[in-house]
């Protein structure tokens, strides 16, 4: 889990120094849209909330946005640890 992480925060980063906002999504959420995407930066930009994730099936997920404040904490990950729940 956290193996694709890092490589996604670093990559980005490097690629793209100015990024101040991610949105980390997973390949087994086929009906996903852009929409959604945007409601999560919609939602973020009006609460100022350093972090907006998705709720389904009584439980917290993905997609998930990021702001460039938790980009250390994500790169910090190792193994299969995935985020904390706490930070949400």
């Amino acid at each position: 889990m956290a193996s694709g992480l890092l490589l996604g925060v670093s990559k980005t980063g490097s690629l793209h120094n100015k990024v101040d906002k991610m949105i980390i999504s997973v390949c087994d959420q086929p009906f996903i849209t852009s929409a959604l995407f945007e409601q999560l930066y919609q939602t973020q930009s009006k609460s100022g909330k350093g972090i907006v994730a998705c709720a389904y099936a009584d439980t917290i997920g993905t997609p998930v946005l990021f702001t460039q404040k938790y980009f250390d904490h994500l790169l910090s990950l190792e193994g299969d640890e995935r985020c904390n729940k706490k930070y949400f």
